[in-house]
């Protein structure tokens, strides 16, 4: 706030301002050393420089952020809260208690008139894959509200904000709202008679379990690639999913990783994923490009061509706009990086400071962008009255400066958009390189394989695994799982692997998220929108009409074998799988077939190429061989 350009720009959108103590860092005197709950120092003035409450971190890159209950002398002070056992001394810095009364009145002022307050719980922005750990600031300041004014009726909305490559420019974000929560009488009673940090935990234990419905987490960055690239590998109806429902997917997977993470075909899967994505990485293509890279070579080269031909005309249109923002892109560049740098040393929860990249860009950007605007508007302007293409009057010359800066703003905006197209295509060219070069396309073909095995390998476990979770599970149609698991929270750390679903729940009348309600959908997934969530299939390599044929047999099969609908279901599905598996098994000299499907990268948002394609004639022969023998199979059967 006290930066001249934020500060204005955060002051008009209503911000209220905060302090920090980690703000406000200064040098101490000596070294410190963490020895549990004590703070240790050789040669310091803790009397002078630290008081109660202050902020203490240790170590050159913040290894670890204490917090001062006590000074007992020069070179003791009493931690709040035990500290991890250091392993060695080392510098430190230090912060003043901040007052934030200021703060709480500004707030309480806020919601007592009706307004509402957007605040981040972690209390900073971060790069990691988990949630960091609640501050209690957003349950002091509900609590605090509720107990002076009874009669108020105050809501918590959670907010899943999930970025799509965050660091890049227009990249995507999907922007998820969890089930108000209203905060218990009984909370506000024990905050108004002094157990406060009772009445505080609990209302975070409240908000914690109520972000985790929204919010996409993993325990580490290597966890995540994992989730996604499987994601990009199940088969979800071969058909492209928006992104919400990219997300949720992203989420259930995660759900169900934590709880088979030790399962020996779980781990086994894992380690072929993130060997699989190397190659990747070796070869310098996305997942989608493997797909993509399957033609024969008369058609790579004529795909070649004329997707060479398109991205030399968008290059060209794009090339004005290009030159007139170049500035723009190398600040925004330079200054962004440098920042994230700056950002990074000073931190202790960043990994690359890549929240840090993006604010930067966004910043830099509305800073130059309208000032760029304006010079070459007023320079175009200058040169049109030098030279008496209009008359020189102050009417034409605000006239000239107003039609040029529309044209600019045109022209940027058509060479964006060309740009965005062009790079696209020019990302897909090398993969059809690598298909021609004899050196590669053996690499590629083997890759191409290893992506169809995995893909098989993990439709088969999730749906072997999906029932045995989740008992409302059913390969047969398409169901949504729960927002999350309750051994995923911090109150509920285990849970009835028979729990289910109970559709004659009133889900709307639900207020608050307790250990009880962890099953509950979340509003953005409602009993009426989970037949459109195509999450789930049990058909590795088919179309959704083949599919829907086939449970349409099961059930006549189910009618004259007089079985039970579950039993009868589960017995002859596990028989047409196995005599499916035995008839591809006798065709070695044919090649496994996979209908070509696109899936959105979330690791590289730009690289997804908007675009569909129809069947070849070839796949369609290939789809009627295939449906052709399903049905001889069910035959024998």
């Amino acid at each position: 706030m006290h930066r001249w350009f934020i500060g204005r720009l955060a002051r008009l959108v209503g911000s209220i301002p905060v302090a920090r103590p980690l703000d406000r860092l200064c040098c101490g005197t000596g070294l410190v050393h963490v020895d549990g709950g004590v703070l240790r120092g050789r040669n310091t003035r803790f009397t002078e420089e630290l008081a109660d409450g202050a902020v203490v971190v240790v170590g050159a890159r913040g290894e670890q952020v204490v917090e001062v209950s006590r000074v007992e002398s020069d070179e003791v002070a009493v931690l709040r809260a035990q500290g991890t056992q250091g392993t060695g001394w080392a510098a430190f810095r230090y912060g003043a208690k901040v007052d934030q009364s200021g703060v709480y009145a500004e707030v309480f002022r806020r919601l007592e008139s009706g307004g509402s307050i957007g605040i981040f719980p972690e209390g900073g922005s971060h790069d990691r894959a988990d949630l960091l750990p609640l501050k209690a600031g957003v349950a002091v300041m509900a609590l605090g509200a509720l107990a002076r004014n009874a009669g108020m009726e105050l809501k918590i909305v959670p907010c899943g904000m999930n970025y799509f490559n965050a660091h890049r420019f227009r990249s995507r974000a999907v922007l998820e709202f969890g089930m108000p929560l209203e905060i218990p009488q009984e909370l506000v009673d024990r905050y108004r008679a002094g157990e406060r940090h009772e009445a505080v935990r609990a209302v975070l234990d409240m908000i914690y379990n109520a972000l985790l419905a929204v919010t996409v987490r993993t325990a580490d960055y290597e966890t995540l690639m994992f989730i996604q690239a499987g994601r990009r590998l199940y088969r979800s109806g071969n058909r492209q999913l928006p992104l919400q429902q990219i997300v949720e997917l992203n989420r259930r997977f995660i759900q169900g990783y934590n709880h088979y993470k030790e399962d020996p075909r779980v781990v086994k899967l894992r380690k072929a994923i993130l060997a699989y994505n190397r190659e990747l990485y070796l070869l310098g293509i996305r997942d989608h490009e493997v797909q993509s890279a399957k033609y024969s070579g008369p058609k790579v080269v004529r795909l070649l061509v004329y997707r060479s031909i398109k991205f030399l005309v968008l290059a060209i249109l794009s090339l004005p706009g290009v030159v007139l923002f170049s500035p723009i892109f190398a600040a925004t560049r330079i200054i962004s990086k440098k920042k994230a740098k700056e950002a990074l040393d000073a931190s202790t929860v960043k990994i690359e400071g890549r929240d840090v990249l993006a604010t930067w860009k966004l910043l830099v950007a509305l800073a130059l962008a309208p000032t760029l605007l304006l010079f070459y508007s007023i320079v175009i302007a200058c040169i049109v009255v030098y030279y008496q293409m209009v008359p020189y009057s102050k009417k034409w010359i605000c006239a000239m400066i107003v039609i040029n800066m529309v044209l600019i703003s045109v022209l940027s905006f058509a060479a964006l958009r060309f740009g965005e197209s062009g790079l696209d295509i020019y990302k897909s060219l090398r993969p059809l390189f690598l298909s021609l070069n004899p050196t590669s396309a053996n690499t590629i073909y083997k890759l191409r394989q290893t992506r169809e095995a995995l893909a098989i390998e993990l439709t088969e476990l999730i749906n072997t695994l999906g029932p045995e979770l989740f008992p409302d599970f059913d390969p047969g149609k398409v169901i949504a799982m729960p927002e999350y698991m309750i051994q995923n929270s911090r109150t509920c750390q285990s849970h009835s692997r028979t729990a289910s679903f109970d559709k004659s729940d009133d889900l709307s009348s639900s207020r608050t998220l307790s250990c009880a309600s962890t099953l509950d959908l979340s509003r953005n997934t409602s009993l009426q929108s989970l037949p459109s969530l195509q999450l789930f299939t049990s058909y590795s390599f088919g179309s959704n009409s083949k599919i829907d044929s086939f449970y349409e047999d099961n059930q006549k099969i189910n009618k004259n074998n007089k079985l039970s609908k579950s039993e009868s279901f589960e017995e002859v599905s596990k028989k047409i799988r196995k005599a499916m598996k035995q008839r591809i098994q006798k065709r070695n000299v044919k090649k496994l077939h996979v209908y070509p499907e696109f899936n959105f990268d979330v690791s590289d948002e730009s690289d997804y190429l908007k675009s569909s394609s129809s069947m070849s004639q070839s796949e369609m022969e290939i789809e009627s061989e295939t449906e052709y023998e399903y049905r001889e199979s069910k035959k024998e059967l």
